[in-house]
């Protein structure tokens, strides 16, 4: 197909417009024999002479002339999609969707909102906030964000940061029960679970020695706060990620975690 040889078309327009060879292959720096052989290619491709070369110089024939015509366009439509993806690589555009967990959002994702449309205005951002995990293909997910070890196959990610989970209880909480020294401890401490999921109704650890210790605990009703401010200041002990915690009314002990962030 002709349209599979832009290169040669391109090499052809510049013959027409310059009308000589030589000038053409000083231009785009390659030998003349070169800019010949494009031409006498293109030529054999369509089936027809499309230049008259004399000693005053080369002019193109009937077919030429229809020919330069419908290249020319073609040329200039490629050029302009190239504009058109060169922006696309330089600058956001369009609509992003994205997925991340409830809380994360809250605390570091929609403060960041009004920055990133000053900084992208042709960028339209749209927000699935579920602590659930979002199917990517299936709803048109760009991007999610997940608190997670282990990813599905299909999707590419990396790893945005390192969190550990941390123990949080309010001083009249513990100072009414003790302060649990181990894992094992927590069997004897009401406990707060963040979220939905059954998952994580047990909670997992890496002792001082590297070995994984699992603490089933006596759990309350379910927590779903809207940001860290929901903590309850006379709250049991609850495990939030280091990446939400802030100064307060809770006292703040941990063990290793287990758990990366990922983003897919």
């Amino acid at each position: 197909m002709v349209t599979n040889s832009l290169d040669d078309l391109r090499v052809f327009v510049r013959v027409v417009e310059l009308r000589s060879f030589a000038a053409v292959a000083e231009i785009l720096g390659m030998p003349g024999s070169a800019v010949s052989k494009q031409i006498k290619r293109l030529e054999k491709k369509i089936g027809a002479r499309l230049l008259n070369r004399t000693t005053h110089g080369v002019s193109p024939t009937e077919v030429g002339r229809v020919i330069f015509d419908h290249a020319y366009n073609i040329l200039t439509e490629a050029k302009a999609i190239d504009g058109v993806v060169s922006g696309f690589q330089s600058e956001p555009f369009g609509l992003l969707h994205v997925a991340a967990p409830v809380a994360f959002a809250n605390d570091h994702i929609i403060p960041l909102i009004p920055e990133f449309q000053q900084r992208y205005p042709d960028a339209r951002l749209s927000l699935d906030l579920s602590d659930q995990y979002a199917d990517v293909a299936g709803n048109g997910i760009d991007l999610v964000i997940r608190i997670a070890n282990d990813l599905k196959p299909n999707l590419m990610a990396r790893p945005l940061a390192a969190v550990r989970y941390l123990l949080c209880a309010s001083p009249a909480y513990l100072g009414r029960n003790g302060i649990p020294q181990c894992p094992a401890e927590l069997q004897q401490h009401r406990c707060l679970i963040y979220g939905r999921a059954r998952t994580h109704d047990t909670w997992h650890f890496i002792d001082a020695g590297g070995d994984r210790v699992s603490a089933c605990c006596r759990f309350c009703p379910r927590w779903m706060p809207r940001g860290s401010s929901a903590i309850p200041c006379m709250q049991p002990i609850c495990r939030i990620l280091s990446c939400r915690s802030r100064s307060g009314p809770l006292s703040i002990t941990w063990w290793k975690n287990l758990e990366t962030m990922a983003a897919a």
